[in-house]
């Protein structure tokens, strides 16, 4: 497998620094954040605020938790 053959999504919701860590280890490890699609289910910390400075592949901003389920199948 390529590394262009994937993309990695996740979801989250009002934990920016936990957020922070995830995508700071995928970029230690040589991850392309192009390849990254994030989708936050209604942070109102300082989450959104983070992923919008970053540049990802993909972000979906949802206004309200919609849970995880629902959110992974968006981003793919």
């Amino acid at each position: 497998m390529s590394k262009l053959d994937y993309v990695v999504t996740f979801a989250c919701y009002n934990q920016v620094e936990y957020t922070r860590q995830c995508i700071e280890s995928m970029v230690r490890q040589g991850d392309d954040l192009s390849r990254l699609v994030v989708v936050d289910n209604g942070s109102t910390d300082d989450t959104r605020n983070y992923l919008q400075s970053l540049s990802l592949g993909g972000l979906i901003l949802n206004s309200a938790n919609l849970g995880c389920g629902v959110a992974w199948n968006q981003g793919r």
